[in-house]
């Protein structure tokens, strides 16, 4: 969404400082999604937030991608923010708790390379879109986003 600012500014006509807004306010979501993981975890095992992360993400980018008023567009980058906070800490304490010693390391790589992985479809999605992104049609681009990654879960 954050290579998308532009598109989405121009399309709901929003001031730089808004549209900057849209762009920050989800990593207030994830500072408190972070916070909130670590007690989910504990009393409804790592498994429940690492879910409720992957369905709030698809549901509120999908809603994110349909609205037409900036702050209905706020408020739903922010409650994404929160579940993708929620998935963070519990991902990476359960793939901890459930590998082998050994494993430990490797895997955490492989998380990165996912992470890595996945941005590089998103700038795929964006470049087959609009080589030169100056008139991305960023409702159907984050909709693409969702459904690559919903695919791959």
């Amino acid at each position: 969404m954050t290579a998308l600012a532009a598109s989405v500014g121009q399309d709901l006509q929003l001031s730089q400082g808004a549209v900057a807004s849209i762009t920050s306010i989800v990593f207030l979501g994830i500072a408190l999604g972070c916070g909130v993981s670590g007690y989910l975890g504990d009393t409804y095992g790592r498994r429940f937030p690492v879910l409720a992360s992957y369905l709030g993400i698809g549901c509120l980018a999908t809603a994110c991608s349909m609205t037409h008023h900036f702050m209905v567009l706020l408020v739903l980058r922010f409650l994404e923010g929160i579940f993708m906070g929620m998935g963070m800490p519990a991902s990476l304490t359960l793939v901890s708790e459930m590998s082998p010693v050994s494993w430990r390391v490797p895997l955490m790589a492989m998380r990165g390379v996912a992470f890595a992985v996945g941005n590089m479809i998103a700038a795929l999605i964006l470049l087959l879109d609009d080589p030169k992104m100056k008139a991305l049609n960023w409702r159907h681009d984050v909709m693409l986003g969702v459904l690559r990654s919903e695919e791959h879960t």
